[in-house]
C-alpha cells in the first residue's frame, strides 16, 4: 500500500523551492508559483499581465496610494495585505530612490526645463542629504504620535497611525524625487513649492483616511507637515555636526 502511494505521488509535480507536491498553480506550503521554462516571450507575457492587471504589489501599492490612499491603508490595517508591499519596505525603497536621485542630479540647475529662479539654496554634503532621506522613518514615528493625539476619536493606535505615515510619507518621497529632477532642491523657491505640494498631499491623504472634508484636515496637515519637515532638517543638522 505504501509503495503504491509512493509511485502515485512520484508522478505528481513538486515545488522546486520546498519539494512539496503541487496541487495547483502555487505551492500550498511555501506559496511559490509553479516554475516554468524561462523564455523572453514568457517574461514579456508576465510583465504585461502584472502591469495590465495590477498584479505587481509595488505597482498596485503606488497606484492605490495615488488614487485612494485612505481606502488602501484602511484595507491594509483590516488585514488585506497580500496585494501590497509592506509600509516599511515601501518607505525604505522610496527613500532610497530619493537619495539616489539627489546624488545623481547633485542639485543641478543647468537643465533648461528647471522652472525655479536663480536664487540657490544652501547645498548640504551628499552624506547629509542622503541621511535626511532615510530620517523619514523615525520622524514619521514622531508625527504618528502627534497625529494620534489630533485624531484620537478615530481610535487608531500609534502603530496603526505609523503605518499610515510610512505609506504616505514614503509615497510623497516619489513626489520629492520628481521635484528633485526639476531642480527644486537647489532653489529656495523650489523648496517652498515642494513644501506646499507635500502639505497638499498630506491633506488629501488625511481626508481620505479619516473620511473627512479636506478643509477640516488642512489645519492638522499644516501642523503635521511642519513637524515632519522640521524633524527632517533637525535630523540632518545633527548628523552634519557629527560628521
Amino acid at each position: 500500500m505504501g509503495n503504491d502511494f509512493r509511485r502515485k505521488t512520484d508522478t505528481l509535480p513538486t515545488c522546486m523551492n520546498c519539494g512539496s507536491v503541487l496541487y495547483g498553480g502555487f505551492c500550498s506550503h511555501c506559496g511559490q508559483k509553479s516554475t516554468e521554462e524561462i523564455t523572453l516571450q514568457r517574461w514579456g507575457s508576465e510583465l504585461r499581465r502584472r502591469v495590465l492587471h495590477l498584479e505587481d504589489p509595488w505597482l498596485r501599492t503606488a497606484i492605490e496610494l495615488t488614487r485612494s490612499p485612505g481606502k488602501m491603508i484602511r484595507g491594509y490595517l483590516r488585514g488585506r495585505r497580500l496585494p501590497y508591499v509592506g509600509p516599511l519596505a515601501y518607505s525604505v525603497a522610496t527613500a532610497t530612490l530619493l537619495a539616489v536621485s539627489l546624488l545623481w542630479w547633485s542639485f543641478d540647475l543647468s537643465s533648461p526645463i528647471t522652472p525655479w529662479g536663480s536664487q540657490r539654496a544652501a547645498e548640504p554634503s551628499p552624506p547629509t542629504f542622503a541621511f535626511a532621506c532615510f530620517s523619514m522613518l523615525w520622524v514619521s514615528a514622531l508625527v504618528a504620535w502627534l497625529q494620534r493625539s489630533l485624531f484620537r476619536q478615530a481610535r487608531y493606535n500609534v502603530t496603526q497611525t505609523w503605518v499610515f505615515d510610512l505609506y504616505v510619507f514614503g509615497h510623497l518621497a516619489i513626489l520629492q524625487t520628481i521635484f528633485a529632477g526639476l531642480g527644486a532642491f537647489a532653489s529656495n523657491v523650489g523648496l517652498v513649492a515642494l513644501a506646499a505640494a507635500l502639505i497638499l498631499g498630506l491633506t488629501t491623504a488625511l481626508g481620505s483616511f479619516y473620511r473627512r472634508p479636506l478643509w477640516t484636515t488642512l489645519p492638522a496637515a499644516l501642523i503635521l507637515g511642519t513637524v515632519y519637515i522640521a524633524g527632517i532638517f533637525t535630523s540632518a543638522a545633527l548628523f552634519r555636526k557629527l560628521i
